[in-house]
């Protein structure tokens, strides 16, 4: 623990910060009773307003090299964050986690959402069963790539045409035109600027310019087996959602602004 002493005034130094993004608004998360907790350790976290959750005074990377964090809400999936200081930037010690909403989340009013349920033999509700959406019809892109993909440096895109903010952990998938490489997914590790965004794992292959990003959103079952996937805004009224729980797919077509029900997966 690092502190300065000046006057009358102590300054404690930042240990790490992890920053909680509500994954359907892109915003801060809207629940004000949300709690954050260090495990092994009594420290409580100084909230700040854009969801960043700053702890202080913690021993230093050579006495403990990582921390647990855990996430528990009414209204988002509780979450356990893995914190390894050494792989954290000294002068910028920031870890981010998407918060998936719970089927009781809030939506608001004209929001796409698809709800389902996952079922074992015996017709009991399965929890953490993880489920995935993506949008592949091409005109309901996210965004486009602004210029080709560099070939020495495939962990960076920029794009044009958004609608809607792009965030850390946002996933797309890559679809070229006809012809070109086969369909890929990539995932936002950092924002860089409006239009420059860094991946987190490096593209397998070069992309052209105007390559679409088609949007993937996912979540879990949750304690009795219920879960929604949210869509977000596209350019079409109607467009088809490819559904992956479970090693089971289902290809469905949607309408805006409405909600579709799946029934139950059986494992």
């Amino acid at each position: 623990m690092m502190e300065i002493v000046i006057g009358q005034v102590t300054l404690t130094h930042c240990s790490f910060v992890v920053r909680l993004i509500d994954s359907y608004t892109g915003g801060s998360p809207a629940d004000p009773q949300l709690r954050v907790r260090l495990v092994g350790w009594d420290a409580k976290p100084v909230r700040k307003p854009d969801g960043s959750f700053v702890f202080v005074g913690l021993p230093g990377p050579d006495q403990r090299g990582r921390w647990q964090v855990t996430v528990e809400s009414d209204i988002y999936l509780d979450e356990v964050i893995e914190v390894e200081m050494d792989g954290l930037e000294p002068l910028n010690p920031v870890v981010h986690r998407l918060l998936l909403p719970r089927p009781c989340y809030p939506y608001t009013a004209g929001a796409t959402i698809i709800r389902a349920s996952v079922r074992d033999a015996r017709g009991r509700g399965v929890a953490g069963i993880e489920a995935q959406a993506t949008i592949v019809t091409p005109e309901c892109y996210k965004a486009r790539l602004a210029q080709d993909t560099d070939e020495n440096a495939r962990e960076r895109v920029e794009l044009m045409q958004r609608t809607g903010g792009v965030v850390v952990g946002s996933r797309f998938l890559l679809v070229g035109k006809e012809g070109e490489p086969p369909r890929e997914i990539c995932e936002i590790a950092e924002v860089i600027s409006e239009r420059s965004y860094r991946l987190k794992d490096p593209l397998s292959t070069p992309w052209r310019r105007g390559t679409w990003l088609l949007p993937i959103t996912w979540t879990r079952s949750d304690e009795r087996g219920e879960l929604a996937l949210y869509l977000p805004f596209t350019r079409r009224k109607s467009f088809q959602v490819i559904i992956e729980v479970a090693a089971q797919v289902k290809e469905v077509d949607v309408e805006e602004g409405t909600m579709t029900a799946l029934g139950s997966f059986c494992l």
